[in-house]
Formats: structure tokens, sequence, C-alpha cells
């Protein structure tokens, strides 16, 4: 009997869109500024900003219609796994 390939496609995400993830995963639904905030560390606003935009275009995120938007997970931890690539 043949095996059947699994329809999931596997999910690549970088580091930088893990860290991301990781954040929304912790503190719920976060607005651009609040995400490079809750970074901790120095990154660009528009850095932020394409990889949540990214993300979203991916269907890990939703983005609120409301201003500022918020972003919030789309997906669970379980889900993504160790997916990632090492850029």
């Amino acid at each position: 009997m043949a095996k059947r390939k699994s329809s999931r496609k596997s999910i690549k995400l970088s580091p930088g869109e893990m860290e991301i993830m990781s954040e929304l995963w912790q503190h719920g639904p976060l607005s651009i500024a609040e995400t490079r905030e809750s970074l901790g560390r120095p990154i660009g606003y528009t850095t932020v900003q394409t990889r949540l935009n990214r993300l979203a275009e991916k269907g890990l995120v939703r983005k609120s219609a409301n201003r500022p938007a918020k972003y919030s997970a789309a997906v669970t931890a379980d889900s993504i796994g160790g997916h990632h690539r090492d850029d």
C-alpha cells in the first residue's frame, strides 16, 4: 500500500518571524509599536511592520481592521513547532 503524502505544507519561518510569533503567543494582540517595544531590543518600526505583514500573508497572523491595527496569532505554537529557517 502506498503512503499518502501529507497535504499540509511545511511552514518555514525566519528567526525574526519566530521571535514575533512568540511575542504574540505570550502577550496576545499587539500593534506594531507594542510588538516593537515587547521585543526589548533596538529594531526598526518598518522591520517589525514588514515581518507582521509577511506573517499575515502566510495566514499565521490576523490583522484587525481598527486603528492602530492589532496583530494576533492565528495559529498555535504547537502547530509551528520548530519549523524555521536559519537566515
